[in-house]
């Protein structure tokens, strides 16, 4: 049994069997949208429309006064909480001494220790202020998490962005490796499942080839990752997703391509 059905391609690897061709369409394998953590006004766009960019580039710098005074405020607070603390502690251990010489009340030594746990609460809240203030500081920098692709940015420089109007700035989308969705005949799928082989050992089973746009031949061979759950009503095919590797970014979305399935 194959998957895409037989006929002529790429030249045949060392696997036993060509499959026929198909045309499929390139789409990326991940995509990451570039959003602002919170609503604030852009500084500057470290990129434009078409750039290709390596994991870790600084992507956008959003305006950082008002962040820089808020951690400023909550470290200030949070130090003057710590402050408290030491001083409850202080007048605890007074009053627990005091205790042991019996020269306190029971009421007092209580009142001192429910002054320790409450700033030492007070502070604990404002140190975790404190970590999202800095949190938020730092997220005004947007660095790619992988490398890849911009999208055309949907505001410019000096923009204010409103999260709660959920646009993204841009999106970030991986090239490499990039996949292929291709249509599979409905009776190839089914002879394959009810030829008793998992769905794993079928993919693992099939290399798949590409041509590109004119004509030239992909120089790296693909791999089925996955299969669509659902099924074409009009055409009665199912859709595979190819992963090939595009290290020279010859493969972009959009790109209609010709791919054939060999067998092993």
């Amino acid at each position: 049994m194959i998957l895409f059905g037989s006929g002529a391609g790429l030249p045949v690897p060392a696997i036993a069997e060509i499959t026929s061709t198909v045309t499929g369409v390139v789409v990326p394998a991940r995509a990451w949208d570039v959003s602002a953590e919170v609503s604030n006004k852009i500084n500057r766009l470290h990129f434009v429309e078409g750039q290709v960019v390596a994991k870790g580039d600084l992507l956008v710098e959003f305006d950082t006064g008002f962040k820089e005074l808020e951690l400023a405020l909550a470290e200030a607070q949070l130090n003057e909480a710590l402050v408290a603390v030491e001083k409850a502690q202080e007048d605890f251990v007074r009053q627990q001494e005091l205790k042991d010489r019996e020269t306190v009340s029971e009421a007092q030594y209580q009142e001192a220790l429910f002054a320790l746990r409450a700033a030492q609460a007070s502070a604990q809240t404002l140190r975790v202020q404190s970590d999202m203030a800095a949190s938020l500081l730092a997220a005004q920098k947007l660095y790619a998490p992988f490398s890849g692709q911009m999208s055309s940015p949907n505001y410019r420089e000096n923009a204010n962005v409103n999260i709660n109007r959920g646009r993204e700035v841009a999106t970030l989308v991986q090239l490499d490796p990039i996949h292929v969705r291709a249509p599979v005949p409905l009776e190839r799928v089914m002879a394959r499942l009810l030829s008793g082989q998992s769905e794993v050992a079928i993919h693992a089973s099939i290399k798949v080839g590409l041509v590109l746009p004119d004509g030239s031949e992909f120089p790296y061979m693909g791999k089925i990752v996955s299969a669509s759950f659902g099924l074409n009503a009009d055409t009665e095919e199912a859709v595979v997703l190819i992963e090939f590797p595009n290290p020279d970014h010859l493969l972009r979305p959009g790109m209609e391509v010709v791919v054939t399935g060999y067998e092993n």
